[in-house]
This record gives structure tokens, sequence and C-alpha cells, in this order.
């Protein structure tokens, strides 16, 4: 028997110090968020992740089937299709390029966002919809990652959801 998890937190807590004539003055903010997932395929359920990296050559596209991304695992390989996706995270390895996520393509993966994202160098996009998840279909489900820069770039990815 398998069971499924899922944990992530993102903590922000920025500190701003001002010099008066008397005294320091500082504000502090915090917030943090927290998403906590269980086995299943309900609200604030998962039951299955993917993670990768892909390399993207200069100028060039690639296309990631949300309904069919590869995978090995324990020795086995088989291909994981999403039907909804709780949790994703695109972290850019590059220093000096940026990438695009998104774009008009086949079967485009519109529940992220309608137009395109810049994912800038060393940046993270990370998206989380415990609940119902971003839904992908048979028409809905392609997400493209375009490099415009001068070298290729490595995406790492993590896709965490429930299997159609």
């Amino acid at each position: 028997m398998s069971v499924f998890s899922y944990s992530s937190t993102l903590q922000i807590k920025p500190t701003w110090t001002e010099s008066l004539d008397v005294t320091d003055v500082t504000d502090r903010v915090s917030s943090k968020f927290t998403v906590e997932l269980a086995d299943g395929t309900g609200d604030n359920q998962a039951d299955a992740y993917w993670k990768d990296v892909l390399t993207v050559a200069t100028l060039a596209t690639e296309l990631l089937d949300l309904t069919a991304l590869s995978t090995t695992f324990m020795g086995g390989t088989g291909t994981l299709n999403f039907a909804s996706v709780k949790a994703l995270l695109l972290i850019n390895q590059s220093t000096t390029d940026s990438i695009t996520v998104g774009g008009v393509t086949a079967n485009q993966w519109t529940a992220l966002a309608a137009d395109t994202l810049t994912v800038g160098p060393s940046g993270q996009l990370y998206v989380a919809s415990p609940l119902g998840g971003f839904v992908t279909s048979s028409t809905d489900k392609v997400v493209a990652l375009t490099n415009s820069g001068s070298a290729a770039v490595d995406v790492e990815i993590y896709v965490i959801g429930v299997l159609a």
C-alpha cells in the first residue's frame, strides 16, 4: 500500500530599518502560506507528483504536456496523466537568461495564465490551488517553455496533482 502526501511553506519576512536623528525605526511584516495535501483526489488532496529538469535550447520552445509526463520510478517507467494540478514549481537555473512560460501553442494550458509569464534568471514560479486544482483536459494541457536567450536554459519542474 502506498500513501502520498505533500507539504510546502512559503514564508515572507521583510524588515525595513530607518535611522532617524534620535532613534531607529523598524518596520517588520510577516506572512506565511502553507499547503498540505493528504493522499486522495478531493479538496486538499493529491495522489502523485512529477519532477524533472528540462533543457530548453537557445531560441527554442519545449512543450510540457501535463497529461503525458514520462516517468521512471523505482525501476519502472510510465506516463503520468494529471487531471488537475494542485501545485506547480518552475525554477530557472540560468543565472543570465529568462524563460517564458505559456504562450500560444496547440492545446495550451490556460489554467495557469491565458498569456505568458516570464521567469527571470535564477527566478522561481510557484502556484498552488489546493482545493480543486488547476484543471487539465484533452484540449487544455500543454505548457510552453520558451528560451529567447543566448544559451541553453535548464528548468527544474515539480508538478503535484491528481491523476486522471
